[in-house]
């Protein structure tokens, strides 16, 4: 990688290589669909896909976390929720900072010279982190939230 003055990107070297081309994609769009969808495109649809299963994640994992939960406890329920998924956020982001400091100390650089390679460390840890959160769900009772999702009738 090579910067300009300025510390800029510079991705001449990219461009020359495809052929040429100014913005992104190098003038050459991914055929989607019989149209051309650039980069910016393809970057949008991913971002999007992406919000949209986490935003169903999220709602999912809330509603059943809250299937079981007597109505005289919702209360304190919904308290102790808030409460832990904040503080799971600070975790994330401090898991995060270390993920990248082992990056660094990997690649053998010091704390003032961060490179790409490095964050390819720390998003492979992040992941990894992230994934041990799922063996938690393979615990969960078959009829787990069975109640809001209309596949049993509610015990009276």
């Amino acid at each position: 990688m090579r910067y300009r003055e300025g510390g800029r990107l510079d991705t001449s070297s990219v461009q020359d290589r495809r052929g040429g081309g100014g913005g992104l994609g190098g003038g050459r769009g991914l055929a989607v669909g019989g149209g051309g969808l650039g980069l910016v495109g393809v970057i949008v649809v991913v971002l999007f896909a992406s919000g949209l299963s986490r935003s169903l994640q999220f709602t999912a994992l809330n509603t059943l976390s809250f299937a079981d939960v007597p109505k005289a406890q919702m209360s304190g329920a919904s308290a102790l929720s808030s409460t832990l998924f904040q503080m799971t956020m600070g975790i994330g982001v401090a898991v995060g900072a270390i993920a990248l400091r082992i990056g660094e100390w990997l690649h053998g650089h010091d704390a003032h010279a961060i490179g790409p390679e490095d964050f390819s460390v720390a998003f492979l840890i992040v992941a990894f982190v992230g994934l041990l959160g799922v063996l938690d769900l393979f615990g969960l009772a078959r009829d787990a939230g069975a109640l809001v999702s209309g596949h049993r009738k509610p015990k009276v």
